[in-house]
């Protein structure tokens, strides 16, 4: 079979053939072999990177600033709770606790506002940039924007003629009917009806 492969030409023939059509095809459609081979390297990477995060060893201060770093939420959140069942256990302790919180000047709790808010506004924010803004989230903001570039487009084509005489407006509401956003809406069919 190899001598009658090589008098013919055909098996370089053939493979380069198949070269051609593998490589014209992937332009049009990619190698699925290839893309998971690629994401397996990305997600790889990405536990490689975080192992790297994980395994670095911590000093006991590091450890300690971590967390205090994690208290304010939960102390909060906890602190809040506790005010309700020391106001059941105590209820003149903590009406005496309250009248001294009502003592308290009004700028020193905007100060603490603007603390709490900073805090809290400004972790958010790191997060927020942190976060990659992926296709979906590309594609779920111009799904709106299409949507509307849309209507307006076929608002153009509809072209009501409003004619007023005797403080009565007249509509041209035989294109209403013809949109395809409003074929479908009964309302606005019903209401061509009674137009017409």
């Amino acid at each position: 079979m190899g001598i009658l492969n090589n008098v013919l030409g055909l098996g370089g023939l053939a493979k380069s053939l198949g070269g051609a059509i593998k490589d014209t095809s992937e332009v049009f459609h990619v190698n699925e072999t290839a893309k998971m081979q690629a994401q397996e390297k990305r997600f790889q990477a990405a536990i490689s990177q975080f192992e790297g995060e994980f395994a670095r060893q911590e000093s006991w201060f590091d450890s300690l600033i971590s967390g205090v770093n994690r208290l304010p939420r939960p102390t909060m959140a906890l602190g809040t709770i506790g005010l309700f069942v020391y106001a059941m256990a105590d209820p003149v302790g903590f009406s005496e606790r309250m009248m001294g919180l009502n003592l308290i000047p009004e700028p020193l709790w905007w100060l603490l506002g603007a603390v709490v808010g900073f805090y809290f506004g400004a972790r958010e924010l790191h997060h927020y940039r942190a976060k990659p803004i992926s296709q979906l989230n590309i594609e779920k903001l111009q799904s709106p924007v299409q949507e509307n570039v849309e209507n307006v487009d076929e608002s153009k084509n509809v072209n009501i003629e409003v004619k007023k005489a005797e403080n009565i407006t007249h509509i041209d509401t035989s294109k209403f009917a013809q949109t395809s956003k409003t074929k479908d809406n009964a309302a606005i069919l019903e209401w061509v009806q009674k137009q017409a």
